[in-house]
């Protein structure tokens, strides 16, 4: 948003609220960031408290009285805090972090998944990278925490290997335990091609094209990029089932 300055923040958060849209991380001030962080979302009975922050702003000045979220461990740990004074069922962090294009979490990244899951993170979920990264499962002693260091691409205009897709994560939440019950993903490509002479953007589930490539009109190149990028992150997240059904159900 800050790429557009305070005119791009504050615009793209009306567009958000006009909508009547939920958003966690960007505010126009801190009133209104007060009056509704941490953002609560419940489904069936189920709350859900999502925190959101990020490493910076792509050198971008943040305009005062505008608020966005930074990392800070001092910060986010009091969040926490303040999100399960509202007791939620699930506390999930979202974070924009990492290195860009490289293809396994580093250091940092990995020092704060775990502290975050000690202050009682039930979900971690990242991005920024441009590229798909590893995901593991963290014990806190009595649960695994699933953490998905970055989930790569989805409407790019990026072609390089690695970057032409990313990854949807499905977690399923028991409606009387409470409780993540599974956790999964679904490897999607980012199409490129001309639909009424223009470019247009498709998110292809790779396992729809494997199961039936003739279903599709793919060039052969996005044909072996596809296939190259589902082998690929299949790689780096051994620990998790790939995703064989409808992605969204309730």
């Amino acid at each position: 948003m800050l790429d557009r300055g305070k005119y791009g923040l504050e615009r793209t958060l009306k567009m958000i609220t006009d909508r009547k849209l939920k958003h966690a991380g960007s505010y126009v001030n801190k009133a209104q960031k007060d009056s509704i962080y941490p953002l609560m979302l419940e489904k069936k009975g189920v709350k859900i408290a999502l925190l959101n922050y990020t490493y910076g702003t792509n050198g971008n000045k943040l305009t005062p009285p505008n608020v966005v979220n930074r990392i800070d461990t001092n910060v986010i740990k009091n969040d926490i805090r303040r999100a399960k004074m509202k007791q939620p069922d699930l506390t999930v962090i979202t974070l924009h972090w990492g290195n860009e294009y490289e293809l396994q979490a580093n250091t940092e990244q990995q020092m704060l998944a775990r502290l975050f899951v000690r202050e009682g993170v039930d979900l971690l979920i990242g991005g920024h990278p441009h590229v798909v990264q590893n995901a593991e499962f963290l014990s806190t002693g009595t649960s695994v925490v699933p953490v998905f260091y970055s989930l790569g691409n989805s409407i790019s205009n990026q072609r390089k290997p690695h970057t032409d897709g990313g990854i949807m994560v499905k977690v399923k939440i028991g409606v009387h335990s409470r409780k993540i019950i599974s956790t999964s993903y679904l490897p999607v490509y980012v199409y490129r091609g001309v639909l009424n002479t223009q470019y247009q953007y498709h998110l292809i589930p790779t396992i729809d094209f494997i199961k039936s490539p003739q279903s599709f009109s793919l060039p052969v190149a996005d044909s072996v990029a596809l296939r190259f990028f589902d082998t690929e992150t299949k790689k780096r997240l051994p620990v998790f089932p790939v995703l064989d059904e409808n992605l969204i159900s309730f």
